[in-house]
């Protein structure tokens, strides 16, 4: 589905320098903020009310706020999750009793590295046959300076996923692969770093810079690894491999597009966080668009979601300025006729200035602040940096437009998750020059072919 393209020299020498020691720094850096039918319905008219608690549509039919939040919560843009790839994939797997894995805590930034860092890593431990699997957890970035990823304590996988429906998910469609809420106290764990070509013979293909060229030989190079292992073993006989801490290295076209377009399903965000994002998207219901609906699907001429990244960390790393970006979205909704714009962004200053050059087309923009009473204001104020960054992922992810850019992860995870309800197949190799991918519903704004890592590694 996606041929492998050239990369410049300049972006494979700065990402070979990413899976050395330790990911390249911008890409930890905070990148979102704090198999279904389409949905096209119609035009969604400007029509602005305060926040209430019931909103009659145009079509006649009146949704109450919890009714509309629950169908939110209830649907997805790619309809319900097929875990028969899943499913599958375990049934044929070689299973080993009393190996236990876990993964490696990440070393923090936004959603979009800390989520495929654990997609990866699940998807080695199944492919290793480990019976067992320790929750991961996550390495906070500091709270006084969003830059240092790796000063923070730990805390658990709850912080930005849904343990519960992660697990059940999970062991129903693995039942030989116990998930474990704590690691076994009893030994240190074996580190293992399996995007090491050096040493173990594991193959990585030039071309795609650390994504695996030959992930079939994985496991046999991996139960050599475990051959020339001592394990200091009690009664129990268990023995326990932490997986390095890998943003980019599976390649996840290898397995087949039904199930890269839904593994990483497994892991949802927390109900406290979707229920904020639904909630938002109630109050924009209520106030601009009365016919938006709580449906599967990408509905048409509802909104454009632009991810404005020009946080200071972002403008220090050289990443695409706040002129081209907020051009190139702004171009982009006007194309297709929408007169509201969702902005995400890190940059209060920026959203101003966004929210001017926007209205002088006659576009409205809205951020989750906007959309939300005082008492839900203070829920939003309760969560991280990161966490905030959750609900601007779920309200894009809906939008009938989006656009990012490419430097970005979280971009590249909205854009390629959207990606599932297209007929292109020319996303990445378009005619135009100034996008990196382009389909239907989303636009990451770059140049083309100058990243090829994420759509070959960052799961859906």
């Amino acid at each position: 589905m996606l041929a492998p393209s050239n990369v410049t020299t300049a972006v494979r020498l700065a990402f070979a320098l990413f899976v050395v020691s330790v990911p390249a720094f911008y890409y930890f850096r905070h990148d979102g903020l704090g198999d279904g039918s389409r949905a096209f319905l119609p035009a969604f008219p400007s029509a602005p009310a305060s926040l209430g608690g019931e909103q009659t549509s145009e079509m006649g039919a009146s949704i109450e706020k919890e009714d509309f939040i629950a169908k939110i919560l209830g649907t997805e843009i790619d309809g319900p999750f097929d875990a028969k790839p899943l499913q599958d994939l375990c049934a044929r797997t070689s299973w080993q009793e009393g190996l236990v894995m876990s993964c490696e805590a990440t070393r923090g930034g936004g959603m979009g590295n800390i989520r495929n860092v654990f997609v990866d890593c699940v998807r080695f431990v199944i492919e290793a046959g480990a019976t067992g699997f320790v929750m991961p957890d996550i390495l906070l970035r500091s709270n006084t300076d969003l830059s240092n990823l790796h000063s923070g304590p730990k805390v658990r996988f709850d912080y930005m996923f849904d343990s519960a429906y992660f697990k059940e998910t999970l062991q129903a469609a693995c039942p030989r692969l116990k998930v474990l809420d704590n690691p076994p106290t009893f030994r240190d764990p074996h580190k293992c770093n399996p995007q090491d070509p050096m040493n173990d013979g594991w193959e990585v293909s030039p071309e795609l810079i650390t994504l695996l060229a030959a992930p079939e030989k994985w496991r046999s190079q991996f139960d050599r690894w475990m051959a020339n292992e001592t394990f200091d073993l009690d009664s129990t006989q268990t023995k326990h491999v932490d997986i390095g801490s890998n943003i980019l290295l599976w390649p996840m076209h290898h397995d087949g597009v039904p199930f890269m377009n839904t593994f990483g399903r497994i892991f949802r965000f927390p109900l406290s966080v979707r229920r904020l994002a639904a909630t938002i998207l109630y109050n924009l219901h209520t106030t601009h668009l009365p016919n938006f609906l709580p449906v599967n699907g990408i509905q048409s001429n509802a909104y454009h979601g632009a991810h404005l990244r020009t946080s200071k960390d972002a403008v220090e790393a050289g990443w695409t300025p706040y002129e081209e970006q907020s051009a190139g979205y702004i171009a982009q909704a006007r194309a297709a006729n929408l007169n509201v714009i969702y902005v995400a962004s890190g940059s209060v200053e920026d959203t101003e200035r966004f929210r001017a050059d926007a209205a002088v087309h006659n576009i409205t923009t809205v951020n989750k602040h906007d959309l939300l009473s005082e008492s839900e204001l203070l829920e939003l104020k309760a969560l991280t940096w990161d966490q905030q960054g959750l609900i601007d992922y779920e309200v894009l992810l809906r939008a009938t437009e989006f656009g990012g850019i490419d430097t970005s992860s979280f971009a590249w995870n909205i854009a390629l998750r959207r990606h599932i309800l297209s007929k292109r197949d020319d996303y990445l190799s378009g005619p135009e020059e100034q996008f990196n991918l382009k389909d239907e519903y989303s636009q990451v704004f770059g140049r083309r072919n100058r990243v090829t890592f994420f759509p070959r590694g960052l799961w859906p």
